[in-house]
């Protein structure tokens, strides 16, 4: 008997990995077709596809390819989007290093420190690397301002760092007149 996690949302990193997968082969295989048909009847076209994928599975027993209908409704998510104003509307971003990913996968990173007072609210925020494709999509817990001469060695350590100190210089590659003085946000997490 399979045992399942205790809320869908728990599957998500391996649904976004897989998704990924199927979608990196559909460019492969079409290219950019999708961003080339017309909006007007996207979702009859859509339902298309789909049903045909249930009448295969009907006649055959293949399965459906679940992967490629969430790639179908992404699609029409997307489109949708574009008249409500964007993504930028509903997810929360932030560019992160590259280096800095592998500390949410030994769970050593669980807050990134902004200079400055940033509005950032609870729930989902996704880190976009700033040289690659990696994302990585967490839940803002809590959400602080401080100097920096605040920010405790433990808050540092959560961050990456050693302690403040290094936190300070560490920082300077960011923000070249980041000091003891420097209002910063510090954004809580889990991954």
């Amino acid at each position: 008997m399979t045992t399942y996690r205790e809320k869908i949302e728990d599957y998500l990193k391996e649904f976004i990995v897989a998704l990924r997968a199927q979608l990196k082969e559909d460019e492969q295989r079409w290219g950019s077709a999708w961003k080339d048909a017309l909006w007007e009847g996207q979702e009859e076209r859509l339902r298309h596809h789909i049903d045909d994928y249930f009448l295969k599975f009907e006649a055959t027993g293949e399965s459906v390819p679940w992967l490629k209908v969430a790639g179908y409704a992404l699609i029409g998510w997307l489109r949708e989007l574009e008249t409500l104003g964007g993504l930028d509307e509903i997810v929360q971003r932030l560019k992160l290093a590259d280096d800095l990913f592998p500390g949410f996968k030994d769970r050593n990173k669980t807050i990134t420190i902004r200079k400055g007072k940033r509005d950032i609210a609870l729930g989902d925020l996704v880190f976009e690397a700033m040289d690659s494709e990696k994302i990585q999509l967490v839940r803002v817990a809590e959400v602080r301002y401080k100097l920096v001469r605040d920010i405790t060695n433990e808050e540092a350590r959560a961050d990456g760092a050693k302690n403040r100190a290094d936190l300070i210089e560490e920082m300077k590659r960011f923000y070249s007149d980041f000091g003891l003085d420097t209002e910063v946000t510090l954004i809580l997490f889990e991954v």
